[in-house]
């Protein structure tokens, strides 16, 4: 009974969202041999100025051994900020 939880900058819309949901469960589903209805994906939105203490800090550093597809960034340099618009979803067409 895979469980996904996604965190993701605050601005995607319910639709994206749920498009978004739907992908995972599929993918989890033929990948890791579940049945479809055992699946379950929770997707929590995260301001920005409110990343690094409630989803690096408190979720990501500590599940970095646990990891299959790790971050592409770090906040371990000194005074490293991610540049907001990396992080920001892409405007829609």
């Amino acid at each position: 009974m895979p469980h996904i939880d996604v965190v993701m900058v605050t601005g995607r819309t319910e639709e994206q969202k749920k498009r978004l949901a739907d992908a995972i469960a599929k993918a989890v589903s033929e990948i890791a041999v579940a049945p479809l209805p055992n699946i379950s994906v929770a997707i929590r939105d995260c301001d920005n100025e409110d990343w690094k203490t409630e989803v690096w800090d408190k979720r990501q550093v500590p599940n970095l051994p646990y990891m299959y597809k790790k971050p592409g960034y770090t906040y371990d340099e000194k005074d490293y900020v991610p540049d907001p618009a990396d992080m920001a979803p892409p405007e829609e067409d």
